[in-house]
């Protein structure tokens, strides 16, 4: 069960202060019991339990509570319970308000006469507002919904954008005559969207947009598909040997790595041997960062990262930018 809000004004309204003790009970329990629009199809046995009270008591009880209360072929309805719930006034933008809305409209033959006091809005606005939610009218686009309110509901649709799709078309077809100037685009994504659809995700125009834009950032767009055809993806990805371009280095840009790593400071501590050909201070330096590393392609990679880190940060020292330059032009 939710947690439901109590209006303590309630123990100084005269009223609430005149029912018996019972009746405070039992209007209690319906209070916690209903639904989200204030109905609960009566149950005596529960009431008898839970409220502990007789069975020949219960009548006598809900004409204690006839203010409040309104019952009808075995349904209760506690009439102000959406006003102290914090729920008016009601509006299609909020989740429970359009299920309370969908209740009351359910009930509508037995309840009707009090909705006007209760919520504020007739039977005929209620069916308006319902009418609305489901898309009959739309001041942004235009309402394709099921619904038949007839009531002077003025909600905001959930219908097509029209003018939004087209500019999206338009895109798409701006993006597409230029991937069609790549040698064997166009039987490539007719295969592309063929296995979608066939694995049941049709591809639709805003994705459509998307992959094109992803697309014409890839060195070979078509390969791209390919790729992901073969591997039987869902969706489109940059090819791995274009994730990471390993370069192999230069003895100078070992050197400069070494320098690098003297002047940071870097502590070495229980490294096994590397660069044997070299020995000193800057050597150890090194080793801390390789050590873990099977190849000085790995070491490299870790040491671009630093270097990135570095250059944030704004370290200006000559040599250590000819590293780092160097470093991000092979990244």
């Amino acid at each position: 069960m939710s947690n439901r809000f109590t209006n303590t004004d309630k123990w100084s309204d005269n009223w609430f202060l005149n029912l018996s003790a019972k009746s405070k009970a039992l209007f209690e329990f319906l209070r916690d019991n209903c639904n989200l629009a204030g109905f609960w199809e009566r149950h005596d046995k529960s009431i008898e339990v839970l409220v502990n009270v007789k069975a020949n008591e219960i009548n006598a009880l809900f004409t204690e509570l006839e203010k409040s209360v309104a019952q009808k072929n075995d349904v209760i309805f506690v009439k102000n319970f959406i006003k102290h719930q914090k729920n008016l006034p009601l509006s299609i933008n909020n989740n429970s308000h359009i299920t309370i809305i969908k209740l009351l409209l359910e009930r509508e033959n037995d309840f009707s006469e009090y909705y006007k006091s209760s919520v504020g809005l007739s039977v005929g606005e209620l069916r308006g507002l319902q009418g609305a939610y489901k898309g009959l009218t739309s001041p942004t686009g235009i309402g394709i919904g099921k619904g038949k309110g007839k009531g002077k509901g003025k909600g905001k649709g959930k219908g097509k954008n029209v003018e939004s799709e087209k500019n999206i078309e338009k895109e798409i077809e701006l993006l597409k005559t230029e991937l069609l100037k790549k040698t064997g685009f166009e039987k490539a994504w007719g295969e592309w969207e063929q296995h979608r659809k066939e694995n049941r995700h049709t591809l639709k125009p805003t994705t459509i947009k998307k992959q094109f834009e992803f697309l014409l950032k890839q060195p070979d767009p078509v390969a791209v598909i390919n790729y992901s055809l073969e591997k039987g993806w869902q969706g489109l990805f940059q090819l791995q040997n274009e994730r990471k371009t390993v370069i192999t280095p230069t003895d100078d840009e070992k050197l400069l790595i070494i320098e690098f790593l003297t002047l940071k400071n870097i502590p070495a501590d229980n490294c096994k041997e590397y660069y044997q050909e070299k020995s000193g201070a800057t050597v150890v330096y090194a080793k801390k960062i390789i050590a873990k590393c099977v190849t000085i392609d790995a070491a490299v990679s870790k040491l671009r990262n630093l270097a990135l880190l570095f250059d944030s940060q704004g370290f200006v020292d000559w040599n250590l930018k000819a590293v780092y330059n160097r470093i991000l032009e092979g990244r």
